[in-house]
């Protein structure tokens, strides 16, 4: 039995990751969304890709920008939320998907794997800020 999640994608098979662990989940979500990020060693390093792959034929190059969480924007649904390490609590870092982003009632919707409860409601606080003194920022496409 293999550790190592598959997924397919558009008559392509792509491998995700180890099962149940965080960035697996991550890069499942994006394949279905028609992209792909590099491998990486722990979830903190996604931070650092600049760019992924649009599946589609063409497999485009675009840009993956990193928007620090300091409440100058928020993230949209789709974007990953970056969590920075955390001795003895993130050594590696975290990363989840936001599903939703509710301006008006100030919260941000996420799933997630290998943390409590898969699912998450982060509030967005005064300054603009999530409210998760983790989180680093979120990787997106603009």
């Amino acid at each position: 039995m293999s550790f190592i999640n598959y997924v397919t994608h558009r008559g392509r098979t792509y491998p995700t990751g180890i099962r149940g662990q965080c960035v697996e989940f991550a890069r499942r979500w994006l394949i279905h969304h028609d992209i792909l990020f590099e491998n990486v060693e722990h979830a903190i390093d996604i931070w650092n890709i600049p760019s992924v792959i649009q599946l589609s034929e063409r497999q485009s190059v675009l840009p993956f920008y990193s928007i620090p969480n300091d409440g100058h924007s928020l993230p949209t649904i789709g974007s990953l939320l970056i969590y920075r390490k955390v001795k003895n609590k993130l050594p590696y870092g975290h990363v989840a998907v936001v599903i939703g982003v509710d301006r008006k009632k100030r919260l941000v919707y996420i799933d997630e794997r290998n943390r409590r409860n898969h699912s998450k409601i982060i509030p967005i606080l005064e300054n603009g800020r999530l409210g998760d003194p983790d989180i680093l920022g979120w990787k997106m496409l603009l």
